[in-house]
């Protein structure tokens, strides 16, 4: 072998190592970019919850009293004296009757029926009601309402329509707050499941908003359409937003 071929040897040795160790340190490079790529078309979607609790802030009562009697005169005797009873009983509850909505007063003619259970057309009394509905911002003075019927039972009057609604009016005030806590939570959650994974939260893709619900406090009970308690004074209300962020490398 000659001599200018033997000096050729090593050089073209050397430039081989350099290529495989290009091409090497290439297709790592192209490996990390490729999965770069694939991370950031990965997605992470979760679901982010707010809760405050809240106390209503309204209270509507609807109520009402019936009276029976064989005459329609009687009838409306009785109704005048009993009312006069259940607007003194409401005033010691803490009832305003300035601002008490009352209904017409209404009367109705009840037959008689035969063994058959068929009407004879025979009267046999008349009742004679009238219904209430009233507002407070004091709910303690509702409350104190629904207990009205066993009290003026044992007098001798007939309440019909008992019930109470509390409300809370001021959800719009506390929505954003509500929605950036949700937010907040669901950034956290996403980190928590991602940092385990060697990887990183990216940037926010996506976000949205679920319907709130206005719950008993402490339950669980929920409406894809939004729930909204009025059995409660004690409420907690509830955000939810769904969000969707990128996964980069770590």
């Amino acid at each position: 072998m000659s001599e200018k071929n033997s000096s050729t040897l090593p050089a073209l040795s050397s430039l081989g190592f350099f290529i495989a160790v290009g091409l090497i340190i290439s297709s790592l490079l192209v490996s990390k970019s490729f999965e770069r790529v694939k991370l950031a078309s990965q997605v992470i979607t979760v679901k982010g919850l707010s809760t405050k609790s809240i106390k209503a802030d309204l209270g509507i009562w609807d109520g009402g009293f019936s009276v029976q009697e064989q005459s329609l005169e009687k009838a409306y005797v009785l109704y005048e004296q009993t009312e006069a009873r259940v607007l003194a009983h409401l005033t010691s509850l803490g009832v305003s009757l300035g601002t008490l909505h009352k209904s017409p007063v209404y009367h109705v003619r009840h037959l008689k029926y035969n063994d058959k259970g068929q009407p004879t057309g025979e009267i046999s009394h008349f009742e004679v009601s009238r219904n209430y509905s009233y507002e407070e911002k004091d709910v303690a003075v509702i409350a104190r309402l629904v207990e009205i019927y066993p009290e003026l039972l044992k007098k001798g009057i007939t309440i019909t329509g008992n019930n109470a609604r509390y409300l809370y009016t001021k959800l719009d005030d506390i929505k954003s707050d509500l929605l950036g806590e949700a937010a907040e939570d669901a950034l956290n959650r996403a980190k928590s499941l991602v940092e385990k994974t060697g990887s990183k939260v990216g940037v926010l893709r996506t976000a949205r908003q679920g319907v709130f619900q206005v719950t008993p406090e402490n339950s669980q009970d929920v409406s894809d359409y939004g729930y909204n308690d009025t059995s409660s004074i004690k409420k907690s209300a509830k955000a939810i937003v769904t969000a969707s962020f990128a996964i980069k490398a770590n």
